[in-house]
């Protein structure tokens, strides 16, 4: 029996040792390769908004993402707050994107409730300066194909 054993074993260790050889003459595993960069996303540890950043610069994808810095640094945060979700012991793929996915959308959605000061702004200047009531200013607004397609974008 002690001879079946170490003969596992040993193919075992041939079986792993060919594994790494392969990997090694057909990857780079090399801090030059691009794919070292994307390690920063593996969402094993904290997200960090200075690592997102050179990854970015890394892969040229500032001009192609029209990224708003502010919104990725939130999201970096938002991420983060995620990640011990994430790492819970008996939580399958299914469970753990789930999970993300609730998250965004409370997310969204709260973003969304949030009053900005640009809203605050405009509801104040269209309040002091309207002569109609309300409901008016509503039915015109939703007539006004050109305002509703800015509106749509802003969003």
């Amino acid at each position: 029996m002690s001879t079946n054993k170490n003969i596992l074993i040993n193919d075992f260790l041939n079986f792993l040792n060919n594994a790494i050889n392969y990997l090694n003459k057909w990857f780079d595993f090399s801090d030059l390769n691009w794919l070292k960069q994307v390690k920063c996303v593996n969402l094993s540890s904290e997200l960090k908004y200075s690592e997102l950043l050179n990854l970015i610069s890394e892969l040229k994808l500032e001009n192609k993402l029209f990224l708003n810095m502010n919104e990725l640094y939130d999201e970096c945060n938002r991420i983060n707050e995620m990640l011990p979700l994430l790492k819970e012991p008996n939580s399958n793929s299914c469970n753990k994107w789930q999970i993300f996915l609730q998250h965004q959308v409370t997310v969204r959605e709260n973003e969304r409730n949030k009053c900005r000061l640009e809203l605050i702004k405009y509801e104040l200047i269209i309040t002091l300066n309207a002569k109609e009531t309300c409901t008016e200013i509503y039915d015109t607004f939703l007539k006004d194909e050109k305002l509703l397609k800015a509106a749509k974008k802003i969003m």
